[in-house]
């Protein structure tokens, strides 16, 4: 299956697109990195988007949590799919979301 045959719920695509959104968003205003950069893979039916970034990065047992983050991970478990974050201070952040396609 290639990615442009795919069709999705419209409430899947925007959930999707809110939740690559929101990533990048986070890295541009709060990262301050140097590079940013999104793969998107389809393997059988798992589409993983993973949106990364070398910036300053955080410790994600002290950060609070914002409504960013808090609505990515929400919107993810709306969609039964999983959400990772991964970051360190001054490491960077990645942000994972693998989505079934098939239910």
């Amino acid at each position: 299956t290639k990615l442009g045959h795919i069709i999705l719920p419209v409430d899947s695509r925007k959930n999707i697109y809110l939740i690559c959104k929101e990533s990048i968003h986070n890295a541009i205003k709060y990262s301050q990195a140097s590079e940013i950069s999104m793969t998107v893979r389809l393997k059988d039916d798992l589409l993983d988007i993973s949106i990364e970034d070398n910036g300053l990065g955080f410790d994600i047992n002290t950060i609070h949590k914002g409504n960013g983050l808090n609505n990515m991970e929400k919107r993810a478990g709306e969609l039964g799919g999983r959400f990772s974050l991964i970051s360190a201070p001054f490491r960077g952040t990645k942000i994972e979301f693998t989505y079934n396609l098939i239910h």
